[in-house]
This record gives C-alpha cells, sequence and structure tokens, in this order.
C-alpha cells in the first residue's frame, strides 16, 4: 500500500503532466477554431498597420512565440498574426479584412503555396509569402534537433507516449524526426502545444527557423526589414508584386 508521500508524489506527477497537456492559454482550439480563431485575433488588434496570415493557430502560436522572444509587442505594434482557417480562405480573409495601406505577409506549407498565390493574385493585393519546407512542425523539428525534441516531449510528460506511437507497426522502424512528426501533429491540442514549445526550445538555441524570423522581420516599421535577431535556416518566397523593401533576404541560400 502507497504511504502518504508516495501518494502526494504520485499527485503531483499527475498534476504535472496534465499541466503539460493544456493547449497555450488565449488561444482558440477545437471544431469552432477556423472562424473564432479568425475573430479572435482582429479582435486583439486594433487597426492593424500589418497583418501575417497564417493557416491555422498552431502557427500563429509558433509566431507570436518568436515575437516574444525577440522582444517584440505585436499588439502594440499594431501588427496582427490571423489564423485564415485554411490556405483556401486566402482570397476571402484578404478581401474582406485586408487593404492595400497594411503590410501584407503570409506563411504557409510548401503544398499550399500554389493555392495561397491563387487567392492572393484574386484578391488584387501585394503579399509576402513566406514557406514552411514542408509544413512548421517540420522546420520546428530540424531547427531544435531531434535529441532536444525528445527532451522536450520526456519535460512535459509525453515520453511514454511517444515511446506507444513508435511501437505502432506503420511507425515501426521509421527514422525518429518522421515519428515526431507524426506524434507532433496527430491531434489538435498537442499541435497547439508543442507549437509554442518547440519555438520556445528553437529560441533557446538561437535556431529559429528562417520562414518564422523573416515573416515577422517583414513587419517591421510597415514592411522594412531589420537585421535578424535570432539564428535561423534561409528559406523564403516572395510573391509577385511585393514592394522591393520586404524582400530583403529572399536570395540566401538555404544551409
Amino acid at each position: 500500500m502507497l504511504d502518504g508521500r508516495a501518494t502526494a508524489v504520485r499527485s503531483v506527477s499527475r498534476v504535472k503532466v496534465e499541466q503539460a497537456r493544456d493547449v497555450p492559454a488565449g488561444y482558440v482550439h477545437g471544431p469552432a477554431a477556423a472562424t473564432d480563431g479568425l475573430r479572435a485575433a482582429l479582435a486583439k488588434t486594433t487597426d492593424p498597420v500589418a497583418m501575417i496570415l497564417v493557416e491555422g493557430v498552431s502557427d500563429q502560436i509558433a509566431v507570436e512565440t518568436v515575437a516574444s522572444r525577440c522582444g517584440r509587442d505585436l499588439t502594440t505594434e499594431r501588427i496582427a498574426v490571423v489564423p485564415i482557417g485554411g490556405a483556401s480562405a486566402m482570397r476571402g480573409v484578404l478581401s474582406t479584412y485586408a487593404s492595400a495601406t497594411q503590410c501584407l505577409v503570409a506563411l504557409c506549407d510548401a503544398d499550399e503555396v500554389a493555392q495561397v498565390r491563387r487567392g492572393i493574385d484574386a484578391s488584387g493585393l501585394a503579399v509576402a509569402v513566406f514557406v514552411c519546407d514542408p509544413d512548421l512542425e517540420a522546420e520546428l523539428i530540424r531547427a531544435v534537433g531531434v535529441d532536444r525534441v525528445l527532451a522536450v516531449l520526456d519535460r512535459h510528460g509525453d515520453h511514454g507516449s511517444f515511446v506507444t506511437l513508435q511501437k505502432q507497426v506503420a511507425w515501426r522502424g521509421q527514422a525518429v524526426d518522421a515519428q515526431l512528426h507524426r506524434f507532433i501533429g496527430a491531434g489538435a491540442r498537442r499541435k497547439l502545444r508543442y507549437a509554442r514549445l518547440l519555438s520556445d526550445a528553437a529560441a533557446d538555441i538561437d535556431r529559429v527557423p528562417q520562414p518564422l524570423s523573416e515573416v515577422l522581420d517583414a513587419t517591421v516599421d510597415g514592411g522594412h526589414p531589420r537585421p535578424r535577431q535570432l539564428g535561423c535556416r534561409p528559406q523564403v518566397e516572395i510573391s509577385t508584386g511585393l514592394p522591393t523593401s520586404v524582400s530583403g533576404s529572399s536570395s540566401t541560400a538555404r544551409k
């Protein structure tokens, strides 16, 4: 029979695990996230001078986490990070909420570039497009490194669940980075949680992925980029019609 001390330790451990699995405070999640997230983001920033359009709430969390680590207050700067609810919503969001007087940038996954560009072209607005290769989760895993990502999982109570995934027939023997990508992306709450945890981990070692760093640089002072504050790997695409002042790093080769 467990004594009082052992019971207390187990209770504390259980609480820590539950806390680790919480969605970051202040973010919309669940079935209505696609619409509620957009409204909440726009309500937070009055008359934005710049908009960072992202596909989903996990991208919003990553961008805002990196911004905070850079010492930037996007609300004070009147920069809205807007989860649009998927690449197919780009045209509608731009047409409804954006204007040519704003600095407009977008962050998307590699396989959504064509659809994002079609939406931008249909809107008639100039938008800088920054591309995650192939997606945000892969960028963060590469930047942080497999060993550090595993350490983050362990600290936040997910090591056992990850080992369970590794034992599944479909994932047994696969590369660990691929297993991590599947684990982090499998489940909306986990995806949101690790968007913050891994963005913080990347900033800790000065290796913020290039798309996250550049999408923020592009919004400084109405679209005039400043030198990078955090380490990152180049990866950027610029949409047709973008003012040249926003494309300062577009020719840098990927390391």
